[in-house]
């Protein structure tokens, strides 16, 4: 049935579409799950998920891949019901989104760079040379899942969550909202491993909103750098290139050896955001 063809149902969509940002929000949220779900459960099924526990890397990336495959289809509705653009959120197909995504990736590697040769230099991490092989079969296709997973989550959390918050919201407030979102948002998948970094995950939000706003409300910075800290952290990690010595403290290096838990990597989001205002 179409929506439009039931008056009921199209008036109250609107109604809540015309309820402020937060409701316009909700109602993105709801929508997203609605079509998704349908997809999700018999997936779930087939990847033979226990429901009562989070699901094993070799079941979450094929989740994540099919949620976040049907948000650009869901935003898109929610486009014919308060008629706006990709563009306006920030999805201008033009030159300057890809040099804005090359030069944020090259900035995400690059800090991650010096952070694991300082790591390196400090006797924090030992390098495994035999890995090296397994971590050059990974780039290519990793290459591809942070590109979309990077440019998705940009779409969705900047371009249009922070671009709708900022409507009825101060810029400031916009940003601790769509941060909060973004970060705990995270525990979806994964709670153990992920409560120790909320605090870097809301201060990497806060960064791609800074890139966002540098990038004149463009998500092509802030697109290339997530999906660069995404592309190396995820190479390295499932490659088993890396392994953490007896020196490293996990108030350092990150609890469970994931970077936004630890001191070197809000370092890093701080001096990208230092670089990036100074663009």
């Amino acid at each position: 049935m179409d929506i439009g063809e039931n008056p009921l149902i199209y008036q109250s969509i609107i109604q809540w579409a015309n309820g402020g940002a937060i409701a316009r929000l909700f109602l993105f949220g709801i929508g997203w799950i609605g079509v998704w779900l349908p997809l999700a459960l018999p997936l779930a099924k087939w990847l033979k998920w226990d429901f009562r526990s989070f699901p094993n890397e070799t079941q979450k990336i094929p989740l994540i891949l099919s949620l976040y495959g049907l948000a650009p289809l869901v935003l898109w509705g929610m486009t014919r019901i308060e008629p706006a653009t990709f563009a306006q959120y920030g999805f201008k197909i033009e030159g300057q989104l890809w040099r804005s995504l090359g030069l944020g990736f090259g900035i995400a590697l690059g800090g991650l760079a010096i952070v694991f040769a300082l790591e390196t230099a400090w006797g924090w991490i030992a390098w495994k040379r035999d890995r090296i092989s397994s971590l050059i079969s990974l780039l290519l296709p990793i290459f591809a899942v942070a590109i979309a997973i990077g440019g998705i989550e940009e779409l969705i959390f900047r371009g249009f969550m922070f671009s709708e918050l900022k409507l009825d919201y101060s810029i400031t407030i916009a940003a601790i909202i769509s941060s909060t979102i973004f970060a705990l948002l995270h525990l979806v998948w994964e709670q153990k491993q992920t409560l120790p970094q909320l605090p870097g995950l809301f201060l990497m939000g806060l960064v791609l909103v800074v890139a966002y706003q540098v990038d004149h409300q463009s998500i092509g910075l802030a697109w290339g750098l997530h999906g660069g800290w995404i592309w190396g952290l995820t190479c390295l990690s499932n490659s088993g290139t890396i392994a953490y010595t007896e020196k490293a403290s996990p108030w350092m290096i990150g609890w469970y050896q994931q970077p936004l838990a630890g001191l070197m990597g809000i370092l890093c989001l701080l001096a990208t955001a230092a670089l990036i205002m100074n663009l």
